[in-house]
C-alpha cells in the first residue's frame, strides 16, 4: 500500500470554498431563525430563553445551549462529544471536545472545546449561614469573603462544597461550553453571539457592569444617551432635545435644604424599650427602639423595615449588634436601623435568625 500523498488540483480545492453569497445565505438563515423561532431570555422569563443579553455585559447577546441546538438542527449537524477526565482526589475536572459532522454525509465540519472544574469559584464555595457549622469546618475548607455594595462593606462566611455532589453538573457544563463553542465556530455565528457570557467569572461580569454604569453616568452628564437608545421623554435617538428635562442645559431643581446627610456605623447596644408606632406623615408602621450603648448613652432608633418588626417587638432586654445610619438635617438628628448582625449571640441573615432549617 502506497503512503505517498496525492496532491490535489487547485481547481478541486477552490470548489470546496464557500462563496460570499453562500456565507451571506447562512448568516441570513441564522438571523431568520432568531426572529421566527428562537426566544430571547429576559428578566421577565428569568432568562430561560435560547439567547439573551446578560445584564452589564454590553449589547451583544450570548448564545445558550437550547439556542445552539436549534441552529445545529437547522443545518442538520450531528454532535459527538469526546470527554477527557482530568479529575484528582479533591477536584472533578472535565474537558470536552465536541465534534460536529453532517448528518447526511458524515463529513467532519469542525469542533469546539470546553472545560469545567469544581475548583471554579462558583462551584468550589457556598455561603454558610450557621456560625456553628463555620466554626466546626476545617480552616482549609472555609473562608471569609469581603463584599462591597453601594459603599457598604459586608463579610460573608463560605465553606467548601463537596466535589462529588457537583460531578454531573461539572460534566454537563463542560459539554455545554464545548457545544456552544463548536456551534459558533462551524456556523460562523460569532458575529451575532458572544461565547458563554453567562459562564464568565463573577469578577469579569461585575467589571463590565461597572464599566457600563460609568458610560451611563458620563452620558447623562453630557446630556446624551449611550448608543442609539431612544429617550422615553423626548423620543430623540442618541441624545436629548433642548426641551427635554434630561438635556444637559435643562434647569435642575434646587436641592432641598432639609436633605439629610447619612453616615453608616456598626453599633452594639442593649434594647431598653420597644414601642410600635405609626409615622405621622406617611402613616406607615414603624418600631421605635430605645437603646443603650456600652458607654451608657440612650438613644432612639427607628426601624422602618417591616421584616424586622415581628422579632424586635419581643426583644426588650436583648443585646444587639447592627448597622445604623445616622441622619442629620438642619433641624434634627435621627438614627435608623439598617441591618442586624446578631441578637443575643444568634447570627441574623436578611433580618431572620440563621437556623439549621435554612440548609
Amino acid at each position: 500500500m502506497s503512503t505517498a500523498i496525492t496532491p490535489q488540483q487547485p481547481g478541486v480545492q477552490i470548489q470546496q470554498w464557500k462563496s460570499p453569497a453562500q456565507i451571506k445565505d447562512r448568516i441570513q438563515a441564522i438571523q431568520h431563525l432568531m426572529k421566527e423561532v428562537l426566544k430571547p431570555g429576559t428578566a421577565d422569563n428569568e432568562f430561560s430563553g435560547d439567547y439573551g443579553i446578560i445584564p452589564g455585559t454590553g449589547k451583544k447577546p450570548s448564545l445558550w445551549k437550547s439556542g445552539s441546538e436549534q441552529i445545529l438542527a437547522m443545518f442538520q449537524i450531528a454532535v459527538d462529544p469526546v470527554v477527557e477526565d482530568l479529575s484528582t482526589d479533591d477536584c472533578y475536572r472535565y474537558r470536552v471536545t465536541t465534534r460536529l459532522t453532517n448528518v447526511l454525509t458524515g463529513e467532519f465540519l469542525g469542533s469546539g472545546i470546553g472545560e469545567c472544574s469544581t475548583n471554579e469559584t462558583k462551584y468550589k464555595w457556598k455561603r454558610c449561614y450557621s456560625q456553628k457549622e463555620f466554626a466546626a469546618t476545617d480552616h482549609e475548607r472555609k473562608r471569609i469573603v469581603y463584599k462591597s455594595y453601594q459603599n457598604k462593606e459586608t463579610e460573608e462566611m463560605q465553606v467548601r462544597q463537596e466535589p462529588a455532589d457537583l460531578a454531573n453538573t461539572i460534566l454537563k457544563m463542560a459539554k455545554k461550553r464545548s457545544q456552544i463553542d463548536a456551534t459558533l465556530t462551524v456556523t460562523g455565528a460569532s458575529s451575532m453571539f458572544e461565547q458563554d457570557l453567562e459562564d464568565l467569572p463573577e469578577g469579569v461580569i461585575e467589571e463590565r457592569k461597572q464599566q457600563r454604569r460609568a458610560e451611563k453616568t458620563q452620558a447623562k452628564a453630557q446630556g446624551t444617551v449611550p448608543g442609539d437608545v431612544i429617550c422615553q421623554e423626548c423620543r430623540a435617538s442618541g441624545g436629548h432635545l433642548p426641551s427635554c428635562k434630561y438635556h444637559s442645559d435643562a434647569k435642575k431643581p434646587e436641592a432641598s435644604k432639609e436633605e439629610p446627610v447619612k453616615t453608616l456605623i456598626k453599633m452594639a447596644c442593649l434594647i431598653v424599650d420597644v414601642a410600635k408606632k405609626e409615622s405621622s406623615k406617611s402613616k406607615k408602621p414603624l418600631v421605635l427602639l430605645t437603646v443603650a450603648t456600652p458607654d451608657d448613652k440612650q438613644s432612639s432608633l427607628f426601624v422602618w423595615h417591616q421584616s424586622m418588626h415581628a422579632k424586635l417587638l419581643d426583644s426588650k432586654g436583648a443585646n444587639m449588634s447592627c448597622d445604623v445610619s445616622i441622619g442629620t438635617t438642619e433641624s434634627k438628628t435621627f438614627m435608623q436601623l439598617e441591618k442586624i448582625y446578631d441578637i443575643n449571640g444568634v447570627p441574623y441573615v436578611e433580618a431572620k435568625p440563621a437556623t439549621e432549617e435554612m440548609f
